[in-house]
């Protein structure tokens, strides 16, 4: 709810929550490195290749919602075979309690749901807004 809605309507009250969202990307941009991962020490002579940019691994996806420890939210990267990184709506890191690393292991995590260009997160506490009341507007302004 905005104020214009809570103008034009004097009735209005404010909501407890709003929906917090955020455009992501489901692909990794960077194709290319600096520094090819196969080949610095011995000659890569059958062209082996490392994946990269990985964008689903053991059924999850990047940007999926997932559930770890009591904390919703989203996985923003995967590491090694087993592991990701997760992510709340702030951008903040979602982490094993008491552990420096950010990596979840996969397993302990739970698919809540897919997405696919934008994430959305309920918020419990709802910006201010100014409420109209009658009698705040008089007729000499």
């Amino acid at each position: 709810m905005n104020d214009a809605v809570i103008i034009a309507d004097k009735k209005a009250v404010p909501v407890t929550h709003y929906i917090k969202s955020k455009h992501i990307q489901t692909r990794k941009r960077s194709l290319h490195e600096a520094t090819a991962r196969k080949g610095r020490k011995i000659p890569n002579r059958t062209q082996k290749r490392n994946c990269k940019n990985v964008s689903a691994l053991k059924g999850f996806r990047r940007w999926d919602t997932v559930r770890y420890k009591g904390q919703t939210g989203f996985i923003s990267g995967f590491t090694g075979t087993s592991s990701c990184y997760i992510v709340n709506v702030e951008g903040d890191y979602i982490r094993n309690p008491g552990k420096k690393y950010k990596q979840v292991s996969l397993g302990k995590v739970v698919r809540l749901h897919n997405n696919k260009s934008v994430v959305s997160q309920r918020a419990d506490s709802s910006p201010t807004f100014a409420i109209a009341q009658e009698g705040d507007f008089s007729a000499e302004s």
